[in-house]
């Protein structure tokens, strides 16, 4: 994060975002492996809590707190989230790279 901060001080053109990403490869690597390794367990042990409906009542009040911050319609699909954004991120340099086609190239 100190990386990313330290890249608003400087003028777009100057920025190199894309360091802070591969700086951080390895460590992305193993904890979204880590994620991915346990999101079925997540999601069994969701089920599981939703059966007992003390249990479902209070993660469903969970769920609306968080309803204004997020797109997250349900529990089961809140696991995804981090998976989708960060599925998102090739498709979105891949779009900004096709229109700035000036920045960093080497002619």
């Amino acid at each position: 994060l100190m990386m990313l901060k330290g890249q608003q001080t400087l003028m777009s053109h100057e920025q190199m975002i894309g360091r802070c990403f591969t700086h951080l490869e390895e460590d992305l690597h193993r904890e979204y492996t880590f994620y991915l390794e346990n999101q079925a367990s997540v999601m069994d042990l969701i089920a599981q809590y939703q059966k007992d409906k003390a249990n479902k009542e209070l993660l469903d009040n969970c769920l609306q707190n968080i309803r204004g911050n997020t797109t997250c319609w349900d529990l089961q699909s809140f696991p995804d989230k981090p998976v989708q954004r960060i599925m998102k991120y090739p498709s979105f340099y891949g779009t900004w790279w096709s229109t700035h086609p000036l920045i960093g190239s080497t002619g």
